[in-house]
């Protein structure tokens, strides 16, 4: 299996996995929704009413976001049948259990969240640019308001990523999450 998994989302009873080059689609949970990255701020939540109701009796069809279509989040209240990727976004939402949801990532840092008491997860695809964007925090916020649990009760799994050592950024990426307030100075200079 070339799946990495993470212990918090597997003692919390999440199936889940950060795939390798080596993954094979078999190992996938199916169907999968996934997302055409935008390297931007997109927010995708997805719910289905072909049950009528939510955990917790709730019907989806009542389900309100922050921010809505103009905020830059897109929610979808009908799945489609068969494996869907989905046009735009970098963050995918599925309210409630039995909807699996990924993203792909090459050298960006996918986050993995889970709610552990309605079973609503999500993807998160961080490149740079998104992370400058607050996407992070925007998804963690569309998934707390989707599954109307406090931010402080899910959890969060940071899959792989690329580091200092393989990846050289320009001064615009340094200055970009600078200004959105990021940590003091996670960068290493080297030659300039």
């Amino acid at each position: 299996m070339t799946l990495l998994r993470s212990r918090t989302l597997q003692e919390a009873g999440f199936g889940h996995g950060f795939g390798t080059r080596g993954t094979r689609a078999e190992e996938l949970p199916a169907p999968l929704y996934t997302l055409l990255q935008v390297h931007g701020e997109r927010v995708v939540v997805l719910g289905n009413t072909g049950t009528g109701e939510r955990d917790g009796g709730r019907p989806f069809d009542r389900l309100r976001i922050r921010g809505g279509d103009e905020g830059g989040i897109s929610v979808f209240k009908e799945l489609p049948e068969d494996p869907y990727r989905f046009a735009e976004g970098d963050a995918l939402v599925a309210v409630g259990k039995g909807i699996s949801v990924g993203v792909r990532t090459a050298d960006c840092l996918p986050i993995l969240l889970a709610d552990p008491v309605t079973g609503a997860a999500a993807a998160v695809h961080c490149g740079w640019r998104s992370l400058a964007l607050g996407l992070a925090e925007k998804a963690v916020s569309a998934l707390a308001d989707a599954s109307e649990e406090d931010p402080s009760a899910l959890l969060a799994s940071l899959g792989p990523y690329i580091g200092p050592c393989c990846y050289a950024v320009g001064q615009e990426v340094r200055q970009a999450l600078a200004a959105a307030g990021g940590a003091d100075d996670p960068f290493q200079e080297r030659h300039g």
